[in-house]
Formats: structure tokens, sequence, C-alpha cells
């Protein structure tokens, strides 16, 4: 085993793959021999990058980022593929694992490790037995002991290729798909930003206002990470925000469950500025496009994204806000048959 690692990819919500491949083209300088792995419910980005791995912690889009460890092809059904992953695993350096893990995103106790193990296809041998295997390398070679804050180690067999690899970064999908909308509006550090509870539990108190049952958060100010703070400039009972204040605006619920209602899109309206852009997630996009057409709001979608959501299909849709509305805004002229 090489004593360093280059070779990583990341995960992403299903049909964002080209969003978290932008995003790790302007965030890692260097970055080689890209390649996308399209998913269902999520995709993998893989490419080469010989620089700090500290750096990856910037791919704020992605589900996950993980080292590829060791890889094993031509896997088949019978059992002798256990231990051909198991040799495999045995020639690994624990020191470069160990130090990888030191450039993640969390603490570990690396005298443990954590194992996940997902088998996709017809094998003549179950994910227990393969697991099994496994931990017996890593708890008899390495001296390893079996524990949640250990190393996040993950064995992925799909077809006939085994993945080895090693969790660096782990995000939520509500975390991802916000950071999605934030790179694909380009939002800058200096933008004022409406954001409908993105992230709250949905259990807030708050009357109605205007239509409007949410909290609204402002996303004032971005770092340099796009790491967003957010502030509750706004609850139902008071004071609401100053129309056409807000450069952009984003919103979804329960990441994709129950799509927004006419009073909260009309709220939208009132508090994004013509010009600016509207980023949301909506189920039964075809069905909601037309809804926004007969509730005669000021947008027009300039974009939309099937996207797989926990297995539940959605749109994404980018929509820019009109000086007022118009019967020639093309709202349904996106080509919906993947949505």
């Amino acid at each position: 085993m090489p004593s360093k690692i280059h070779q990583f990819y990341a995960t992403s919500i299903g049909g964002l793959e080209d969003v978290v491949l932008d995003n790790c083209q302007n965030a890692l300088i260097g970055l080689e021999k890209k390649r996308i792995e399209r998913g269902g419910r999520v995709g993998r980005v893989f490419f080469t990058y010989e620089r700090s791995p500290k750096q990856l912690l910037n791919i704020h889009s992605a589900l996950g980022i993980f080292a590829v460890v060791a890889e094993v092809f031509g896997i088949t059904v019978g059992k002798t593929s256990i231990e051909r992953i198991e040799k495999k695993i045995s020639g690994l350096s624990l020191d470069t694992l160990q130090r990888l893990a030191k450039g993640g995103a969390a603490t570990r106790d690396f005298s443990r490790y954590n194992l996940n193990v997902t088998l996709a296809g017809r094998h003549r041998f179950s994910t227990a037995q393969l697991r099994e295997a496994i931990q017996r390398v890593l708890e008899e070679q390495y001296g390893l002991l079996k524990g949640e804050n250990g190393l996040p180690l993950y064995l992925q067999v799909t077809g006939k290729r085994a993945i080895f690899g090693l969790r660096l970064v782990g995000r939520s999908m509500q975390s991802a798909l916000a950071h999605c909308l934030v790179h694909l509006m380009g939002i800058q550090a200096r933008d004022r930003v409406i954001d409908l509870n993105l992230f709250g539990s949905g259990n807030e108190e708050c009357d109605e206002l205007d239509g409007l049952q949410r909290l609204i958060v402002l996303s004032e100010t971005l770092n340099k990470t796009r790491t967003a703070k957010q502030i509750v400039i706004s609850r139902a009972g008071q004071i609401p925000i100053i129309a056409e204040s807000m450069a952009y605006g984003m919103a979804y619920r329960q990441l994709g469950r129950a799509n927004l209602s006419l009073g909260e899109l009309d709220e939208l309206a009132r508090v994004v500025r013509p010009g600016g852009v509207v980023g949301l997630v909506v189920q039964a996009p075809q069905y909601w496009g037309a809804k926004l057409r007969e509730a005669h709001l000021p947008f027009e979608i300039m974009a939309a994204l099937p996207i797989n959501l926990r297995g539940r299909h959605c749109g994404l849709l980018l929509l820019e806000r009109l000086e007022e509305f118009s019967e020639q805004a093309d709202l349904l002229t996106i080509e919906w048959d993947d949505l």
C-alpha cells in the first residue's frame, strides 16, 4: 500500500452529481482524473487529488468525502471473492489510514473502527458473512476494537467491483442540499438571502402571517467556506421583512415531502427583489408549475433538475423574480420527463 492516498470520491444527492463535481473543481486546485457514477438515491464523483486532504473539507455540497483505500475488481458470485477482499485489506497500512483520518472533520479514536458494509447484486455470500470476515482482519491483524467513534471504514461491493474506503467527511442531506442551492445560484458573501426554515424541525410555534407559516431566517453572511450564519429576523406576529430587500430565496419543506403553499410563494415574491432568484424543491413539478401560473405570481422557471431525496423523486427549481406576472413567462417549457 502506498504511503499516501490520492484517490477519493464524493457522494452526492442523486441528480446533483454535476453540482458536486463543479464544487470540487472550484475548491480543489490540481484536481485530476474526474469521473462521475450517476446513481438513483446517491451518485459518486471520483477524482485524484495529491494536495492536503484537509482541503477536501471545503466540498460542502457533498453528502460525504471518502478516501479510496483499496479496490478489488473481478468480484464473482462465489465465496472465494470474500477471500480476495480479505487478502487485499490485509495488505493495507494502518499508519496510512490513521494519518489520513487525522485530516477528517471529526475527532476519532484510532484504536477503534466502525465498519459499514453494503452488498449489491447477486452473490452466494451475505452482507453479514462479508462483514464478519473483514472484522476478523481488522481485529486480529491490526488489533483494532469495534467502536462508534473509531475509524469510519466503508466496504461497498457493487457487481464485480469492491471498494474499501475511509470516510473523511459526512454531512446531512439538509446541509448538502442547502449548499447545492447556494452553489447553483452563485450566492456570494455580500448577498442577502431569505431562507424559509431550511434546517428547522418544523415544530416552531408561530402564527400565520400573510400566508407564511414558517420562520423566516436570513443567511446574512457567508464565510469563506460559504457556511451560512443564520439569524432569525422575522417571525409571524412580529415586524415582517422589508419588501424587495432580498437577492435570493431558498426553500424546501421536509426534504421534498411537501410543497410550499401559494401563500408562502406570494411572500417570497414580496421580499425578493425583481431579478432575484429563488431555489426550491417541489414534488410533482409539472403540476406545481401549472399552479404557479394559475396563481399569477411573478416568477419564471429558469432551470429544473430531477433529484432523488431518500427515494422520493422531486424537482429542484430555480425561479427568477419578474417585475410582474407575465403570461409569456416560460413556466411550462421545461422538459419534465425525468421529474
